[in-house]
C-alpha cells in the first residue's frame, strides 16, 4: 500500500494507461504535423552551374554555380533547365511532376528529363520511350519512380524544355510524397524574343546572371 492508499499495483496500472494516453496522442499528432509538412516538402530554385562543369546557353556562366527563382530564357528555343531540389523532411517520392502554366499554346513545354552529373549510365529519358515519363493533357512532365529525399542531401533534375512565345509563365513542381501531393509553386519562367533581363541570384548577395541569346529551333 502506497502512503496515498492506493495499491502499488494500481498505480503501475495508472501510469502504464496515462503512457498509452500519451502514446496515442503522440501518434496522432506526429501524423498531422507530418502530413502538415508534406504538403510543401522541398524548396526548389533554378540552377546556373559553374563554367568548369558544362555549359549553358542561355546564361552567361562564371567560375561559381547561382540560384535564380525567376529564369530569363529565349523564345522558339530549346534549353536544359536544371532544377535544384532541397528537401525540408525527409519522404520517399513516387512520382515528380514539372509543367508551367499559361496557354497550352504559347507556353514552354518540357520534353524529355535528364540528370546532368551522371558521366556513366543512363542519363536521359524520353517519354514515350522510356517507362515511367510521359507528358499530360496540360503538358505536364511525370516522371514515375520511388526516390527518397533525406534532409541535408540536394538533388538535381534537369528537363529539356521547348520555348515558344515570349511572356511570364509560372513554373510548377509536384511530388507524390507518401499520403500527400507536395508542391512547390515558387519558380517562375521569362521568356523573351530578345533576352535582356538580368536574373537575381538567390545565393550570394547583390549577385545577378546576364542572359544569352541562342540560336532557335
Amino acid at each position: 500500500m502506497s502512503a496515498c492508499g492506493i495499491p502499488w499495483d494500481m498505480w503501475g496500472a495508472l501510469l502504464a494507461g496515462a503512457m498509452l494516453v500519451v502514446y496515442i496522442l503522440w501518434e496522432i499528432v506526429g501524423h498531422f504535423v507530418r502530413d502538415f509538412r508534406l504538403r510543401h516538402p522541398c524548396k526548389a530554385r533554378f540552377l546556373i552551374t559553374s563554367s568548369d562543369r558544362r555549359e549553358i546557353n542561355y546564361a552567361i556562366q562564371d567560375e561559381k554555380e547561382h540560384t535564380v527563382m525567376e529564369i530569363v530564357l529565349p523564345s522558339n528555343s530549346e534549353v536544359n533547365l536544371e532544377l535544384l531540389i532541397t528537401p525540408k523532411i525527409s519522404f520517399k517520392q513516387t512520382e515528380l511532376i514539372f509543367g508551367c502554366r499559361g496557354s497550352l499554346a504559347q507556353m514552354p513545354l518540357p520534353i524529355s528529363y535528364f540528370v546532368p552529373f551522371i558521366e556513366t549510365g543512363q542519363s536521359h529519358w524520353i517519354p514515350g520511350e522510356d517507362k515511367g515519363h510521359y507528358i499530360d493533357h496540360s503538358k505536364n512532365y511525370h516522371v514515375v519512380r520511388e526516390k527518397h529525399h533525406v534532409i541535408g542531401m540536394d538533388q538535381v533534375a534537369g528537363f529539356k524544355l521547348k520555348t515558344r512565345s515570349a511572356g511570364t509563365y509560372p513554373a510548377h513542381l509536384s511530388f507524390a510524397a507518401e499520403t500527400r501531393e507536395g508542391t512547390y509553386n515558387d519558380l517562375v519562367i521569362r521568356v523573351e524574343d530578345k533576352p535582356e533581363t538580368r536574373m537575381k541570384c538567390v545565393g550570394h548577395w547583390g549577385c545577378v546572371v546576364k542572359p544569352k541569346r541562342v540560336s532557335t529551333h
